[in-house]
């Protein structure tokens, strides 16, 4: 088995939603990689797994990527999932997080002339 780790990109947009849909950790869209830095690991020449920077607020940064990278640049590092993901909050927990917050999320969409 070959085991390869490399950013991705623009090329590797189509594997990682089709990855994220499958293993749903929580929202992802097409152009999710756009809003920060993201790694694979491709084996046998298939994306296994993503992670990566996503949401953002001032001061802090969702953890897709590694704690220390994030803590290193005086940010502060959190996770989200869907509530019902519950082995995700578990496993979340078991890594030194705690639950921070609920909120609400909602997807917007531009709605496209031809489909009106």
């Amino acid at each position: 088995m070959e085991k390869d780790t490399l950013e991705l990109g623009d090329a590797d947009a189509p594997e990682m939603l089709a990855l994220a849909t499958l293993s749903e950790p929580g929202l992802s869209l097409a152009r999710t990689h756009d809003v920060g830095a993201f790694i694979g690991v491709r084996i046998d020449g298939r994306l296994a797994a993503t992670a990566g920077e996503r949401m953002r607020m001032p001061g802090y940064i969702e953890v897709s990527e590694s704690v220390p990278t994030i803590q290193d640049r005086g940010e502060e590092p959190f996770l989200h999932a869907w509530k019902t993901n519950l082995p995700a909050i578990s496993l979340y927990k078991k890594l030194g997080f705690r639950l921070r917050t609920e909120v609400n999320v909602a997807v917007l969409e531009r709605s496209h002339p031809a489909s009106e």
